[in-house]
């Protein structure tokens, strides 16, 4: 279905009752809204995987503006700022109260977006194979480590200076280097891939530069007197440790358990440090929040 958010369609997919029986009264289930990656992708990557909460949670999946089966709109409006502007007008048009957010990888900026202009909003965050901040020298040297000079130079070429050509590059030679078993070849069939909002977004002249080392996170930009991060549990797992993943260096949750959908939507108030504001280094995300 398409639910009209901020002047454009946002296709919308949900996945069972929100309210069922439970004796003699009605129990409510948590919302998952999910956030996928990309730019460009859509939110196929999330199922069947997701269906498991179904049980524990309504699941929520949707398309990014300029993603998928969403309309485009204004291309000037493909920015962080206006795609978490769409989660927070997604979930008005929905009735969605206190919605556990679902970033991942690009999904986890647009989350971040979204809970640091909205802090009271999400019931919780979580931020996946994610990072506050696209560091390119860390980048470019996990290329290298894991690729050699070759993954180093298509990377470096592709994320200075994006084109369609070098897109084409990066993916060939950079793609097999973000996962440790090849990728299900049907999953890639099934996805609407959107190069255009890529090569719209990446690059330091572009959206992403916003969001390179040595300029302020959304975290740090958050008012402390209202941040408010989601302090999650989950169990160690070898996936769990610090990403192999060339683009995200920084370790993040990288599942979310069962326990997680049905916990209390309790939260602890986390303020950024003073130094987020004036050093260089980025916040940094993890499981239990930013720090």
């Amino acid at each position: 279905m398409f639910v009209s958010v901020n002047g454009v369609r946002l296709f919308v997919d949900v996945e069972n009752a929100g309210l069922v029986p439970a004796g003699g009264a009605m129990r409510e289930k948590a919302t998952l809204l999910l956030l996928h990656g990309g730019p460009g992708f859509d939110h196929s990557g999330f199922k069947p995987w997701f269906s498991g909460l179904s049980d524990v949670a309504q699941v929520v999946y949707y398309d990014h503006r300029g993603n998928g089966r969403s309309e485009d709109g204004d291309r000037s409006a493909w920015t962080l700022a206006q795609w978490g502007d769409d989660v927070k007008g997604l979930c008005d048009a929905l009735g969605l109260v206190r919605p556990i957010a679902l970033g991942m990888s690009w999904g986890g900026y647009v989350a971040q977006s979204y809970a640091t202009r909205y802090p009271d909003h999400p019931g919780k965050l979580f931020l996946v194979s994610t990072a506050a901040k696209f560091e390119f020298p860390a980048i470019l040297d996990s290329f290298a480590r894991l690729g050699g000079p070759e993954a180093a130079r298509v990377a470096e070429a592709y994320w200075m200076a994006p084109t369609a050509e070098r897109r084409a590059d990066v993916i060939r030679i950079c793609g097999p280097l973000y996962r440790r078993t090849p990728p299900d070849p049907e999953a890639i069939q099934r996805a609407l891939i959107r190069h255009d909002t890529a090569l719209h977004f990446y690059g330091p002249d572009n959206e992403q530069g916003a969001w390179t080392s040595g300029t302020p996170s959304p975290a740090c930009l958050a008012p402390s007197s209202s941040w408010r991060a989601i302090r999650t549990r989950s169990r160690r797992s070898p996936s769990a440790r610090r990403s192999r993943h060339p683009c995200r260096p920084i370790a993040c949750a990288s599942s979310v358990s069962r326990s997680a959908a049905t916990a209390s939507s309790a939260t602890r108030p986390i303020r950024p440090s003073p130094s987020c504001a004036t050093s260089s280094r980025p916040c940094k995300p993890t499981v239990s929040g930013y720090r």
